[in-house]
C-alpha cells in the first residue's frame, strides 16, 4: 500500500508540474498556418478531450489518494493495537519462560532452527492466538506441577530404599547420599549420581562374576564330599548283613533309604541353594558339620532302619529314633552291631579288607547278659573282623561261659621294694572255664590295699595283656 501511495503521489505531482508549465506558455500552440478550419476545431475538440479526461483521472487519484490515507490511518491504529498484544505477549513469555524451558525439555524434539509463521489478517488471528498460547502455557503448567509431584514421587521412594538395613550392611554404601537430599537437589545432580551408580554396579557385578567363579568352585567340592557321603550311606547299608551263623542270616541288620535324586543337576541346584542360606545366615560351618547339612539337603529325607536285636522273632524294622523304647541290652546290642559296621567301613577306607580292630567293653555284660545278645555281638564282630574285649567283675557264669577265652586277675599281691600292689594272672581260675596263662602284667597302685577290689577280664577270641 505504501509504494501505492508512493506511485500515486509521484504521479500526482509530475501532472501537477505539468499543468503549471502549460499555464506559463500562455494559450495552446496554433495549427499550422497551412491547416484549414476544420483541422483546428478537430485538434481543439481532440485537446479538449483529453484535457477533460485527464481532469477525470485527477479527480479519481485524488479519490485514491483520499482512500489510502484512510487505510494508511487504519493500519497505524491496527498497528498499535499489535504492538500492545505484542507487549503483552512478551510480558507472558517472560512470565513463563521457566515453564517453557521445562516444557521445551520434554516435548518431542523439532527443528532446532524452526521458528512459527504467525498469520495475523484480523483482531480475530490475535485474540485465537492469544488464547491457544494461554491454553499451552496451561497444559504447560499442568505437565510441570504432574513432574513436580512424580520428582516428588520418587525423591521420597528413594529416601525410603536408601534408609533399609539392608544397605546398612554394606560397606561404602553410596545410599548415604541420598538420605537428607532434598527433590530438587536429586535432580540437580541425577546425572552424576546415576554415572556414580552405574560405575559402581560395572565393578559390583565384575566381583560378582569373580564370586560366582568361586561359588562355583565351593559348590562342586560340597558336592563331592555329599556325594561320597551318600556312596558311604549306601555301603554301610550293604555291609550291615548279618552272617550266616545267626537267625535271619543275609538280611541286612541296617537299612538306609534316602530320596537323593539322579538327577546331577538337581543336586547342584540344591547344594547352592544351602550355601546361600548359610551365607545368609552366616553360619557356614566347618569339615564333617557341612557336609552333614549337605548330605541332608540332597538326600532328605534320610530314614535309618534297624533289625530288632532278638533275632529269632520275625518283628518289621524299627526306626533308629525308637531305640529309646528298647532295653538297655537290647540298645547295647544295637550299638555294638552299628560299631562294627562303622569300623568295618573304616577299615576299607583306610587300611584295606585285611585290617583288624579292637573294641574294649566295660561292663557290658551287667548290662546284656542274653546268651543270644552276646553270641550275636561275637559273631557280627566277627564277621566285621573286629576284636571284642569284655572288661567285667560280674559273676554270671551263664554269660562268661559263652565266652572262649576267660583271664582273671588280681590286685592281692604287694611289692616289697615300693610298697605298690600289683595286678596279675589269678593261676587259680575255675575248672569250668579255660583260663588261659599270660605273662603277668604289673600295674603299681597309690591306693590301699583295702581299697582295690577283684578285678576279671574275660577276652574272646585271643588273650589280652593288660
Amino acid at each position: 500500500m505504501k509504494r501505492k501511495v508512493d506511485t500515486a503521489c509521484e504521479k500526482q505531482k509530475a501532472a501537477q508540474d505539468e499543468l503549471v508549465e502549460l499555464e506559463k506558455t500562455g494559450p495552446l500552440p496554433s495549427l499550422s498556418p497551412e491547416g484549414t478550419d476544420d483541422e483546428i476545431l478537430v485538434n481543439s475538440e481532440r485537446l479538449r478531450k483529453e484535457s477533460v479526461e485527464q481532469s477525470r483521472w485527477l479527480e479519481a487519484l485524488r479519490e485514491e489518494l483520499v482512500a489510502i490515507g484512510s487505510t494508511l490511518q487504519n493500519l497505524e491504529h491496527r498497528n498499535e493495537s499489535l504492538g500492545k498484544d505484542l507487549t503483552n505477549i512478551r510480558t507472558i513469555a517472560d512470565a513463563q519462560a521457566t515453564v517453557l524451558e521445562r516444557l521445551t525439555a520434554i516435548l518431542p524434539d523439532g527443528e532446532p532452527d524452526a521458528q512459527p509463521v504467525l498469520l495475523i489478517k484480523a483482531d480475530e488471528d490475535v485474540a485465537r492466538m492469544s488464547g491457544e498460547i494461554a491454553s499451552t502455557l496451561q497444559e504447560g503448567r499442568e505437565k510441570c506441577e504432574h513432574l513436580d509431584r512424580q520428582r516428588e514421587d520418587i525423591a521420597k521412594r528413594i529416601h525410603r530404599a536408601s534408609s533399609e538395613s539392608r544397605f546398612e550392611q554394606i560397606r561404602d554404601s553410596v545410599s548415604v547420599r541420598f538420605k537428607s537430599r532434598h527433590a530438587s537437589a536429586l535432580e540437580q545432580n541425577a546425572d552424576s549420581d546415576i554415572a556414580q551408580i552405574e560405575e559402581r554396579i560395572f565393578h559390583i557385578e565384575e566381583n560378582l562374576k569373580t564370586a560366582e567363579k568361586q561359588m562355583q568352585i565351593v559348590v562342586d567340592v560340597i558336592l563331592g564330599a555329599a556325594n561320597e557321603g551318600l556312596d558311604l550311606l549306601g555301603r554301610v547299608s550293604r555291609m550291615s548283613r548279618l552272617p550266616d551263623s545267626l537267625p535271619q542270616a543275609g538280611k541286612r541288620f541296617m537299612e538306609i533309604t534316602t530320596k537323593a535324586s539322579d538327577n546331577p543337576a538337581e543336586r547342584r541346584a540344591k547344594i547352592r541353594d544351602l550355601v546361600d542360606e548359610l551365607l545368609e545366615q552366616g553360619e557356614v560351618g566347618e569339615g564333617i558339620s557341612l557336609i552333614q547339612k549337605a548330605v541332608r539337603r540332597i538326600g532328605s529325607p534320610i530314614r535309618v532302619r534297624v533289625l530288632h536285636p532278638d533275632l529269632h522273632q520275625s518283628r518289621p524294622r524299627f526306626d533308629i529314633h525308637d531305640l529309646g523304647l528298647f532295653s538297655g541290652g537290647e540298645k547295647l546290642t544295637v550299638a555294638i552291631l552299628l560299631y562294627c559296621t562303622l569300623i568295618r567301613l573304616r577299615q576299607q577306607e583306610g587300611y584295606g579288607k585285611s585290617s583288624s580292630s579292637v573294641l574294649v567293653l566295660d561292663n557290658p555284660i551287667g548290662t546284656a547278659s542274653r546268651i543270644t545278645f552276646l553270641d550275636m555281638q561275637r559273631e557280627v564282630a566277627q564277621a566285621m573282623n573286629v576284636q571284642l574285649v569284655y572288661a567285667t567283675a560280674v559273676k554270671d557264669l551263664d554269660a562268661v561261659g559263652c565266652l572262649e577265652n576267660i583271664i582273671r586277675l588280681r590286685n592281692s599281691r604287694i611289692d616289697r621294694r615300693t610298697g605298690k600292689r600289683m595286678v596279675e594272672v589269678d593261676a587259680n581260675g575255675d575248672g569250668e572255664t579255660s583260663t588261659q596263662t599270660i605273662t603277668t602284667a604289673r600295674v603299681s597302685f597309690d591306693s590301699p590295699p583295702s581299697s582295690l577290689p577283684k578285678h576279671e577280664v574275660e577276652t574272646g577270641d585271643e588273650s589280652l595283656e593288660d
